[in-house]
């Protein structure tokens, strides 16, 4: 699952799109949402169908100008939803978030 987020540079807000992937989902941030900079430190939810498979999930973000890559953390998985609490607004640009769940066999998915 990854998300599509824009910063709009007069308005200073981020535009999220959803692109789903089961069975990892990012609940939150919601498709076509709108972020602020100040609404940082940021929840970003997933939810994971047969959570009972997977170990962790990997929290990245990566910027659509320069395809570079941040891993903003990971979670180990307790339940059906995770949360990560993104602490640092990104600087003004497009982006999309992605989570890789890691399944009990050490194998990943995105």
């Amino acid at each position: 699952m990854s998300v599509e987020i824009k910063y709009l540079e007069n308005e200073q807000e981020i535009e999220i799109n959803n692109q789903t992937v089961s069975p990892v989902i990012i609940e939150r941030p919601k498709n076509d949402e709108q972020i602020y900079e100040e609404m940082f430190p940021y929840p970003i939810t997933v939810r994971l169908n047969n959570a009972d498979n997977f170990s962790k999930v990997d929290y990245y973000l990566r910027n659509l100008s320069n395809n570079g890559t941040d891993f903003l953390g990971y979670k180990n998985v307790v339940g059906n939803e995770e949360v990560l609490t993104w602490t640092d607004a990104p600087a003004v640009g497009s982006y999309a978030i992605y989570a890789v769940a890691t399944d009990k066999n050490n194998q990943t998915i995105k």
